[in-house]
C-alpha cells in the first residue's frame, strides 16, 4: 500500500477502507471500511487526493450491496480532512477503470468511455 501525503495528514487506502493519518503523531485521525481504493490502477497504489477531496470507490449509493465479487460500484468523494462524505455517484462499468482527478472534477475511464463527475455544489 502506498500512502499519498496531503496537508499534514498521510492518506492510505485498500480494498478494505480508507485512513488518515496525523503525519506528525502517527495518531489515526479518521477512518472509513465502507469505501475504499479507486480500482484499476496497481493493488498498492496511492489514494487519490485532490483540492482537499479524497476519492474512493464502494458499492453504489442506495444498493445497500456490501463490497465484493459483482458488486455494482460507484465514486465517493470524502472530506480528505475530516473523512466525511460529501458526495457520491454510481458509475456505469463492467470494466477495470482508472481514475484522475483535479480542479473539483473526478474523472473516470472504464469499457472506452469517460465520465466525469462532479460535487453537487459545484454546478
Amino acid at each position: 500500500m502506498t500512502p499519498t501525503a496531503s496537508r499534514g495528514l498521510v492518506h492510505t487506502a485498500g480494498p478494505g477502507g480508507v485512513d488518515a493519518l496525523d503525519a506528525k503523531s502517527g495518531r489515526t485521525r479518521w477512518s472509513s471500511t465502507d469505501v475504499g481504493r479507486l480500482p484499476g490502477g496497481a493493488e498498492d497504489g496511492p489514494p487519490l487526493v485532490a483540492d482537499g477531496t479524497l476519492y474512493a470507490s464502494g458499492p453504489q449509493p442506495g444498493s445497500g450491496e456490501k463490497a465484493g465479487e459483482g458488486t455494482r460500484w460507484g465514486v465517493h468523494a470524502l472530506d480528505a480532512a475530516r473523512g466525511h462524505r460529501l458526495w457520491s455517484m454510481p458509475v456505469e462499468s463492467t470494466g477495470s477503470p482508472s481514475a484522475a482527478a483535479g480542479g473539483g472534477l473526478l474523472h473516470v475511464y472504464a469499457d472506452g468511455t469517460v465520465q466525469t463527475f462532479t460535487g453537487p455544489d459545484s454546478a
